[in-house]
């Protein structure tokens, strides 16, 4: 009876990756499957995270390129993808100020602003392989505000006003409880704004979670050494408006160890306002004489709807990464919030250099786990499942105590959690790195005169009001969890990030640096260590160490794996040993590395 299970599943499985070839073949959208969430009305859940997930579902599923299923009607298309969405959004301060007064009519004008930024990443994961495919975050953010004309008679004032710092204080907190009701009404038009932004740009997701790549056809239309018009089979069938950009470009292939990274190197921009031949026929915006001498020497030119971001090939198979989160002491709900932040989080630490593997095909287990083995990590048995399912590596966090504390005195709310995070090898259960954190967060509570609360001002008003103090201490506080990712998979299997070229250089200074490795595209937000590997004998041992040359920050990204980096120190040293010919190297701490404990990680990294 087994085997007959397995076959069907197989023959499934077949099915529907044969239906994603055929849907990508003719142009009909690729099918996705949201995954379930929990009902926004439901419990604590915040019913602004449902209005982003509907947002971005509803756009996407405006464009001809991806249709997402949610609504769990028997009709649907067979999915051959599975969509997570991760949303987050933060209110800014708000500002409450004196503007001007007007003696003649005895008022005064106040103004009030405030903001939002707004984000949700998106991860689709193949059903076929039970792996990441890829993600792409969505940002937005908006500002907004509302002015308010109070009188003389009710802030307590008479006419002949001389305005002076103090007074502006004293009419500001006079002024303040007469219109804070209506500040909630701005702060939703606001949040709607931003939740528009995002919307926006989530019709445009479609084409970074499935990137097109089309050959561009021939030249149309050309005068002297300019082309014109340029025809591009298969651009009809995308459905694009008129409006939308097309880049022209060519790709430089840069290898690192057994990955190849292709560099884009844009020609021209393109734009389908021509009605021939149903839109398959361009005009050249800009960039004509560059993209006429390319056409004319032979190159292979591709064009993409906007940016194209790097894509990368493997010369070998890369050891996909299963993720187990154990945490009995918290509900459902809670474990669902903080599986989504581990995935994404795994992503801005990673990449999808590592396949992550699907979590469906985990998820049985996993709440096995979580009861099973509350006390005690994983045994050896368990790790064989997850090998079974094609897991490499195995990305363990098992959530300890949670200290949940208020302090009368000091009138102050307190969060922490005590974790390990563990990385094993599935093949031969090692256990190639353990990293023992503590998370804590506490709130403290706002001052009276504070009209500018911040987000922990906020989550303490609500924390205080809720009936029961420990229950919205614990949901902010898993809300805020920060897992720290980064230490223990750089401490077990390292980044290569090799220095490919030196870009710019200034008086025998590195200016910038061309980047690459398995990072990824959000690593923009960081800085790295460039640094020069030293083989040392120790009591006959060759260990491997790292000596720090300066620090770069990332200057532009293309996509995972290769960017752009500005030197912000140690640019004379880069410089001479570029030029002396010394193999670079860019990794988060270096100190990890000094006294030879990873030396065999880092010979596994390939340094």
């Amino acid at each position: 009876m087994r085997n007959t299970s397995t076959l069907y599943l197989i023959l499934l499985f077949a099915f529907v990756l044969h239906q994603a070839s055929l849907s990508a073949q003719s142009g009909s959208p690729f099918v996705l499957r949201l995954v379930a969430q929990k009902d926004p009305a439901a419990g604590a859940t915040d019913p602004k995270y449902g209005r982003i997930n509907n947002r971005v579902v509803q756009s996407i599923n405006k464009t001809k390129r991806a249709h997402v299923n949610f609504g769990g009607s028997t009709s649907e298309s067979a999915a051959a993808y599975l969509l997570e969405i991760a949303p987050s959004y933060k209110l800014g301060n708000y500002s409450f100020i004196y503007k001007k007064h007007v003696d003649s009519i005895e008022t005064v004008t106040f103004a009030y602003s405030t903001s939002y930024t707004m984000d949700a990443t998106l991860m689709v994961t193949d059903i076929s392989k039970g792996s990441l495919k890829s993600y792409h975050t969505l940002e937005a953010e908006s500002t907004g505000g509302k002015s308010y004309d109070l009188s003389y008679k009710s802030l307590g004032l008479k006419k002949g006003l001389r305005m002076t710092d103090s007074l502006q204080k004293v009419v500001v907190s006079k002024a303040l409880p007469q219109v804070q009701g209506g500040f909630l009404a701005v702060q939703e038009g606001v949040f709607h704004d931003a939740l528009n932004q995002l919307g926006d740009k989530a019709e445009d997701a479609p084409f970074y979670l499935f990137p097109v790549k089309l050959p561009i056809g021939s030249m149309v239309d050309s005068k002297k050494d300019k082309v014109e018009k340029v025809s591009l089979p298969g651009l009809a069938a995308l459905g694009l408006d008129a409006n939308k950009p097309i880049v022209a470009y060519e790709i430089v292939e840069r290898k690192v160890g057994k990955t190849i990274h292709e560099q884009y190197k844009i020609l021209a921009t393109l734009s389908n306002k021509s009605s021939e031949k149903a839109g398959e026929v361009c005009k050249v915006d800009n960039g004509e004489k560059t993209l006429f001498a390319a056409m004319q020497s032979g190159t292979k030119i591709w064009c993409s709807p906007f940016v194209p971001t790097v894509s990368n090939r493997y010369e070998e198979e890369i050891p996909g990464i299963a993720l187990l989160f154990i945490a009995p002491k918290i509900s459902r709900e809670e474990w669902e919030k903080c599986y989504i932040k581990l995935r994404t989080d795994f992503i801005r630490a990673r990449g999808t250099y590592y396949p992550l593997i699907d979590r469906t095909r985990l998820d049985l287990m996993q709440r096995e786990k979580n009861l099973q083995k509350a006390d005690a990590f994983v045994d050896k048995a368990a790790i064989q499942q997850f090998k079974s399912i094609g897991a490499g590596y195995l990305l363990e966090v098992k959530l300890n105590d949670m200290l949940i504390d208020y302090s009368p005195v000091q009138k102050a709310y307190k969060f922490k959690a005590d974790f390990v995070t563990r990385l094993i090898h599935v093949s031969t259960s090692e256990v190639l790195a353990e990293v023992a954190n503590t998370f804590a967060d506490d709130w403290s509570v706002p001052s009276t005169m504070t009209i500018t609360p911040d987000e922990h001002d906020l989550q303490y008003r609500a924390i205080a009001a809720a009936p029961d103090y420990k229950v919205a201490i614990q949901r902010f506080g898993l809300e805020n969890f920060a897992f720290n990712l980064r230490e223990v998979l750089n401490r077990a299997i390292p980044q290569k990030i090799e220095v490919l070229e030196l870009l710019e250089e200034k008086k025998e200074n590195a200016e910038s640096l061309l980047i690459a490795g398995n990072f990824n595209a959000s690593a923009r937000h960081d800085d790295f260590f460039i640094c020069r590997k030293k083989t040392v004998d120790v009591d006959g041992e060759q260990l491997v160490r790292m000596e720090q040359l300066g620090i770069v920050s990332i200057k532009s990204a293309t996509g995972d794996g290769l960017a752009i980096t500005k030197v912000k120190k140690g640019e004379k040293e880069i410089y001479k040993a570029i030029k002396a010919g010394d193999k670079l190297f860019c990794i988060d701490k270096p100190e990890w590395f000094i006294d030879g404990q990873y030396t065999r990680q880092l010979k596994a990294a390939g340094f």
